[in-house]
């Protein structure tokens, strides 16, 4: 009788629907007011660019969400950590003169062999490193162009 009870309890309190902070001043502001100030600090082209990164995120788990702008407004911290990271490690892409690497040499060879071969090379960087330095390399010229 006593479990059954409690039963009957648990239900009643599962089907309640949460109660709001007494507190204007929570410390633990509601995600998607948070969400929505965070986005509206964003410059139109990072939010388009960020919204982008963290659907394919969410695309890209292992079950994908049904409600996939609800999971980005529930994970946005993480996700815009990860985020910084990438645009991070681009920039450093972009603003390395890979010609003074000391494996210039041979990944030059390597990508006039072919740039798909050079990309899946398991040696140093990881795969999206590797296409944005041979994207680097081809923008200047140096693939097919002068030897550098």
């Amino acid at each position: 009788m006593n479990s059954h009870r409690r039963d009957a309890e648990s239900h009643e309190r599962e089907n309640q629907r949460p109660k709001a902070t007494s507190s204007k001043n929570s410390s633990t502001p509601q995600t998607n007011k948070t969400y929505t100030d965070f986005i509206q600090t964003l410059s139109d082209n990072e939010r388009e660019k960020f919204r982008e990164f963290a659907l394919l995120k969410a695309k890209n788990l292992p079950k994908e969400p049904t409600l996939p702008e609800r999971w980005v407004e529930a994970n946005w911290q993480e996700l815009y950590a990860q985020f910084k990271l990438t645009t991070e490690a681009a920039a450093y892409v972009a603003n390395t003169d890979w010609t003074q690497h000391p494996d210039w040499k041979d990944w030059l060879a390597q990508m006039r062999e072919g740039v798909p071969r050079f990309v899946a090379l398991r040696t140093c960087f990881d795969n999206k490193t590797r296409k944005a330095i041979s994207d680097w390399a081809d923008e200047r010229g140096l693939i097919w162009g002068a030897e550098s």
